[in-house]
């Protein structure tokens, strides 16, 4: 506890003493205000304009979180030191390590009572003080009757405010002006300029050490040289499907040089993403007009270049950077060490994402679910507020339903769709559909491939390439190349699934997983695993990382097949 008394201001001959005088004043007149507010709001005179017989107390409800709250500021404030040791030591241990010496602990206590202590006198002067000019208030608030209106300190507030807001709308309306390159330029430009800063203001502190770096290879630069060509065409490109595959291939060109530099589950993961993402592009790009491509002044054009290029030459020189400068010791040998003894698994790169750290995948997947969330509700949603979910369910397939006369209003749009689904009749809905025959042909083959080599990549990735992230993006680009060869209908014909649901399924069949370490007295998501003779496989290793890699196999499926069939209907 901080006491007043010991602070420097109390020095003699210095001014700073009127400090704790204006805060103790400004305490009492902080008392008076908030007695006004309680008194005459609660127990003042009636002055509602709503009807009496329209007033009700609010629902047990709402008085539940307040109850709550009152109850444990009461409990905690009668016993503090309840909270002493299993959430303040803790806490102080921390943030202030350094105060502490091997197995030390912070000896936290707190009490009610310190005896008469100036705090304890200034505050019973605030009570007093402040509670009797209250009860003098009609005698003493005439005083600002007579004080100019201008040099009160609200209407000074509200001064300096309005200047403030009009001088940052002005400066706002400056440089907000709906266009997203030029946010872009921003945000790159500010971002260029704190890394060089950085970059002098470090000095001696960043080396570049370049000696440990493994020579190029032939096909390293031969590849190298293609991303590079299929990068720089892709500002030139004439229409976006052409832009689209030159983004396409810098992703694929990415993954080559992940199988040469031996990083097969970087390789499986990039090949994917990119797969889904050239699908997901295409699905977007449809909806869209075709590209227009208008004459740009050289200044524009200039000006882009020289971003772009900054851009890539301060990120290079940060890569070499962090590889050049060691101030500590690898922690990679660790993980190659520990991976199998304390993990059970061979893949130490699957070990990592789902034991060592496993906190960081939980949080990855929870972030995709929020996304493909807020992708599905910006499409579904309308400016007037109008849910269109789960159209396809609702869209009219018979001539008895066409044949019903149309509903105009909404209670009768209702009891037809239901409450889930008001207004959706009114959207007409065409799911995403081909006609190629070769390609409708392979894919009733090469879907099943896909299926079986996502199946083998879940189960194996404890020990060999793969794992629940990789799986669930397999699984998904060969539900998505169904959707590409047929339609959306017959995912969902083949597939009855709501895969948010799936989602929340799969978060949270990885959050009780880690929850469940709880039982056994152990940190959050900490995994185990051993040996069992099983009927027909023998001895077998079984791993509880293997559910919470279930969790992110479901998770991520539910993710992309939500954003993909979405995007997939055309309106």
């Amino acid at each position: 506890m901080v006491e007043v008394t010991h602070l420097r201001i109390f020095g003699l001959g210095s001014w700073s003493v009127l400090l704790p005088v204006f805060a103790w004043l400004a305490s009492v007149f902080t008392l008076i205000y908030a007695l006004i507010i309680v008194f005459k709001t609660f127990l003042g005179r009636s002055q509602s304009e709503i009807p009496a017989e329209k007033l009700h107390e609010a629902p047990a409800g709402m008085l539940i979180p307040p109850v709550v709250l009152g109850v444990l500021v009461v409990v905690f404030g009668l016993f503090p030191n309840l909270l002493a040791g299993s959430l303040i030591e803790p806490a102080m241990a921390a943030v202030l390590p350094s105060l502490l010496n091997g197995n030390e602990r912070f000896d936290v206590h707190f009490s009610l009572w310190h005896g008469w202590t100036p705090e304890l006198i200034m505050t019973i002067g605030v009570v007093i003080l402040g509670i009797t000019l209250y009860k003098l208030l009609p005698r003493w608030r005439n005083i600002y009757e007579h004080y100019p209106q201008g040099l009160t300190i609200n209407n000074m507030y509200h001064v300096v405010l309005d200047n403030l807001q009009h001088y940052a709308r002005k400066w706002t309306e400056a440089y907000m002006n709906g266009s997203v390159r030029n946010y872009l330029v921003y945000i790159f430009s500010f971002t260029v300029a704190l890394l060089v800063y950085a970059f002098f203001r470090s000095g001696e502190n960043i080396t570049w050490n370049l000696q440990g770096n493994a020579p190029f290879s032939f096909y390293e630069v031969v590849l190298l040289v293609t991303l590079i060509g299929a990068a720089v065409s892709i500002p030139f490109a004439k229409n976006r499907l052409s832009a689209v595959i030159m983004t396409g291939a810098v992703g694929y060109i990415v993954t080559l040089l992940f199988v040469l530099f031996r990083a097969p589950d970087l390789a499986l993961t990039q090949m994917i993403v990119e797969t889904v993402s050239v699908a997901l592009f295409l699905l977007c790009f449809y909806h869209l007009p075709e590209l227009q491509r208008g004459k740009s002044s050289r200044s524009y054009l200039t000006v882009n270049m020289i971003v772009a290029i900054a851009v890539g030459v301060v990120m290079t020189f940060v890569a070499l950077a962090a590889s050049g400068t060691a101030s500590l010791d690898s922690i990679s040998t660790f993980f190659l060490q520990e991976a199998y003894e304390s993990a059970g698994g061979k893949n130490v790169v699957n070990v990592l994402l789902v034991d060592f750290r496993g906190f960081d995948t939980l949080l990855e997947i929870m972030v995709l679910g929020v996304a493909s969330l807020s992708i599905y509700s910006m499409i579904n949603l309308n400016l007037e507020a109008k849910d269109l979910g789960a159209r396809l369910k609702f869209r009219k397939k018979d001539e008895s339903q066409d044949s019903e006369p149309a509903l105009d209003d909404e209670a009768d749009n209702t009891k037809k769709y239901g409450n889930r689904e008001r207004s959706s009749s009114s959207w007409d809905t065409v799911p995403l559909q081909s006609n190629d025959v070769l390609l409708q042909t392979t894919t009733k083959v090469v879907v099943f491939i896909i299926l079986t080599f996502a199946m083998h990549l879940f189960f194996a990735g404890h020990h060999n390439p793969g794992g629940g992230f990789i799986g669930g993006l397999v699984t998904a680009a060969a539900l998505v190349l169904i959707a590409l060869a047929f339609s959306t209908d017959t995912i969902r014909k083949a597939l009855p699934v709501d895969f948010r649901v799936l989602t929340g399924i799969g978060l949270g069949i990885a959050l009780l997983t880690g929850a469940g370490s709880f039982i056994f007295g152990v940190p959050f998501l900490s995994q185990t695993f051993g040996y069992f003779e099983l009927p027909l496989l023998g001895e077998t290793e079984l791993a509880t990382a293997m559910l919470f890699d279930l969790g992110v196999y479901l998770a991520v499926l539910g993710v992309t097949m939500t954003i993909i069939l979405q995007i997939g209907e055309d309106r």
